[in-house]
């Protein structure tokens, strides 16, 4: 029996060469194949022709796959984003008869997997709950993180789980990583799932961790504080000198996250971060979306503190963007200035037309 590499052309190191003789080629097994498409999605190969060409081979074989199999083709096809509803609806059914046969690793790629390419099967994410359940004390820090981010996004609560995984993740919260740290407080506050200790515990590692934090992190963290009002002033003071020093890195909407979840913290307000906060949005206010432009100034207007050169400039943006704003928005941005008693006949009467 050839060995994959042969199939493919021992020494082709061309992606879309290897792309293309893949394609040519009915010789692979069901083992192949998820070793092959896992080795383009890890090396960063999106090769659309390869993973339409695969679809329904999968589909048509899906029983005679194994766990690992399973698992390793669901997580190359999102993380080449090639959303494909057929072959994650026929590798659920599938899926579901295996899990207790799935280890750790296999369990949090394949709730990841769904969740990132928006597909949310109840009996899917309910099976991968129950198992991970059992096994929590084998899950790595990050596979527990991106378990819980998984049902969160995907909108699936499972208490139980998220109760099992607190208690799990409390022993060992200092083998979360940043991102590991920001995903758990993410999910709880997401679900709406209280946790005072938890919240505790992870304000207490992500302080030691913040040099390390990316700028999603921070906006993602204190959003997850503010969202549950959990009071932390220590993180969020932490927090504010962190993102002061990488705002140039920051995107409209961690931005805006940021700041609404100051705001909304109210008693944790920084005029240092806010000050630089402005100035950075100021720069990128064209890149701004609706949501993201009424949140900023919304906090602004909320901690009472006046930024009249970002308030001109972001009249004049919303303007553009009039058409698109949500009636909430429109009003929050509205109750923005006036509450601020910043002047814009124009915004006003753009709005008005609306």
């Amino acid at each position: 029996k050839l060995s994959l590499r042969a199939k493919l052309g021992i020494g082709s190191r061309i992606w879309v060469m290897l792309e293309n003789r893949a394609i040519e080629m009915d010789k692979f097994d069901s083992k192949d194949i998820s070793i092959l498409l896992w080795a383009f999605a890890k090396a960063g190969q999106k090769a659309p022709a390869l993973f339409d060409h695969f679809e329904n081979l999968i589909i048509s074989r899906i029983d005679g796959f194994n766990a690992q199999g399973i698992s390793n083709i669901l997580w190359a096809y999102a993380t080449v984003g090639h959303r494909s509803p057929d072959l994650f609806d026929a590798a659920a059914g599938e899926a579901i008869k295996k899990f207790d046969s799935y280890n750790s690793q296999d369990i949090s790629n394949i709730v990841w997997s769904y969740a990132t390419v928006g597909l949310y099967p109840y009996d899917l994410f309910y099976a991968a709950a129950e198992e991970a359940i059992k096994k929590l004390d084998t899950f790595k820090a990050r596979e527990i993180s991106i378990m819980l981010w998984s049902c969160a996004t995907a909108g699936h609560p499972f208490p139980k789980l998220l109760d099992a995984a607190t208690r799990e993740a409390m022993k060992r919260f200092n083998k979360f990583n940043s991102q590991g740290i920001s995903n758990i407080v993410w999910s709880h506050a997401t679900i709406g799932h209280r946790s005072p200790e938890l919240f505790d515990a992870a304000a207490r590692e992500a302080i030691k961790q913040l040099d390390t934090f990316k700028p999603q992190e921070i906006a993602n963290t204190v959003w997850s504080y503010a969202k549950v009002g959990h009071p932390s002033q220590e993180l969020f003071n932490a927090a504010a000198r962190e993102a002061i020093q990488k705002l140039d890195t920051f995107k409209p909407q961690e931005i805006s996250s940021m700041l609404w979840a100051y705001a909304s913290a109210g008693h944790f307000f920084s005029p240092e971060l806010f000050d630089a906060a402005g100035g950075e949005a100021m720069k990128k206010l064209d890149s701004f979306k609706p949501q993201e432009i009424s949140n900023m100034l919304w906090a602004y207007a909320t901690v009472g503190y006046a930024s009249p050169e970002l308030f001109d400039a972001a009249a004049g943006e919303a303007i553009k963007q009039f058409d698109t704003f949500k009636s909430q928005e429109i009003s929050n941005t509205l109750w923005s200035y006036a509450t601020l008693s910043h002047r814009s006949s124009e915004l006003f009467d753009a709005a008005a037309g609306e």
